[in-house]
Order: structure tokens, then C-alpha cells, then sequence
């Protein structure tokens, strides 16, 4: 990231600060975008999490999911929200058609914006970008950015939660675009506190309860599916 010491004296004072990702947000959409507002709540920030549609319900547990407002539930009002902002972060995504009708709102908006992605072929939407495609997820790359901060020790275990499920999910629970650097990184985020088997069961096998659940209940009723 190029800037840096630009981008530190923007945050060194409390800010009204915009986090947004893509359309239909997985893990690592709200991982990295809870994991950074929590992060960025600690040093003083006001901080909104929006994205365009509502996430997976496997998700509903991290900290801070309660808190995430959804666009198209009531876009005037959020729009407003939007506009009163004095700094945005875009993760996971590299172009505004991704947020839809968002795009609209924050891309004339005359703040500091950031871009944290992993995704090829980033357009230029921010002052500031944390990309690269060897990354893992977004995730990874908010954790980088936290330490190019030199903020290691506001990662607290709800940050390293919301991060580790990022990550986890990217990777289809490490099977894939996994490196040496990122189990590195996995390894602090469970010396924080993070209990790694709750957070596969409650990611993974929160859909397969519910398909047992109906199963018993036509067993149980003797029903034809």
C-alpha cells in the first residue's frame, strides 16, 4: 500500500467512516468488513457496515452481524446514512457495479476512500488500495492492513473471529489458495482466542442441521418427498 503515512494521518482522528461490500456478501465479505469495524471502533471511529443485500443466516452469530444494515431493506434512508459519511472503505469487490445503486451514492462522494480486495483487475474507485490477487481472501488483507497500521494489539478475539470465518470460508476451510504466510496469520488469530472447530461447526454444518431437522420431521410423519 502506497501512502501509508497519508492514510494514518486521516484515521488519527475520530471519523464518520462508511464500510461496504458486494452484492450478496458471503463469509469473507462480512468477516473482513466486521473484523475492520471493530478494529476501527477501538481507535475512536463511528463506523457503519452497509452492503446491497442481506447475508447468509450461517452468519447471523459474529460479532457485530446484528449491526450491519442492509440497502434494499430501506434504500432513502441508508442512502442518507451514506451520504453524511466522511470516509469509505470498499472490501471485497474491485468495481462499484458491484455494490449496485451504492455505487451511485459513494463513488461522487468527495472522502477518503480505501480499497481492500483480492480480486484481479481492480478499478481505480479509491485514493488508497490494499490488493493483491495472492492473498486468500480480504480477510487476510484487513489483517494486513491492521499491522501496517501498527495496530496488532487491537486485534481482540471478536476481530480475529470475524477474520478467521473470512478466511475460512475463501478457502473452502483451507483447502485452496492457502501459503505459508497464512497460516502464519491463522495461528495468531487462534492465540487470540479463537476457538477454530465452533466456528467450522456453526459455518458449515448450521445447513446440514437444518436438512436433518426436515428429514426427521418426515420420517417422523411418515411423509413422501
Amino acid at each position: 500500500m502506497e501512502n501509508i503515512t497519508e492514510l494514518k494521518s486521516i484515521l488519527a482522528r475520530p471519523r464518520d467512516i462508511l464500510i461496504t461490500s458486494h452484492r450478496n456478501p458471503d463469509g469473507d465479505a462480512i468477516g473482513s468488513s466486521l473484523g475492520l469495524k471493530l478494529f476501527l471502533e477501538q481507535e475512536g471511529h463511528t463506523v457503519k457496515v452497509v452492503v446491497p443485500s442481506d447475508f447468509p443466516h450461517f452468519l447471523n452469530w459474529m460479532p457485530g452481524a446484528s449491526e450491519v444494515l442492509i440497502y434494499d431493506n430501506d434504500p432513502e434512508e441508508i442512502g442518507k446514512l451514506m451520504e453524511r459519511m466522511g470516509m469509505v472503505f470498499y472490501l471485497d469487490f474491485n468495481s462499484l457495479e458491484r455494490i449496485d445503486k451504492m455505487g451511485e451514492i459513494t463513488g461522487p462522494m468527495n472522502v477518503p476512500k480505501v480499497l481492500i480486495d483480492h480480486h484481479l483487475l481492480p478499478e481505480p474507485i479509491a485514493d488508497f488500495d490494499l490488493h493483491s490477487t495472492l492473498a486468500s481472501s480480504t480477510s487476510e488483507l484487513v489483517y494486513d492492513f491492521i499491522k501496517l497500521m501498527g495496530k496488532e494489539d487491537l486485534v481482540t478475539k471478536d476481530v480475529a473471529e470475524c477474520l478467521f470465518t473470512g478466511i475460512l470460508t475463501d478457502t473452502g476451510s483451507f483447502k485452496y489458495s492457502t501459503s505459508p504466510k497464512l497460516f502464519r496469520m491463522v495461528g495468531d488469530l487462534l492465540a487470540k482466542g479463537v476457538d477454530d472447530v465452533r466456528i467450522q461447526n456453526l459455518v458449515f454444518n448450521s445447513l446440514e442441521e437444518k436438512h436433518l431437522r426436515l428429514l426427521g420431521h418426515v420420517l417422523h410423519n411418515r411423509m413422501e418427498v
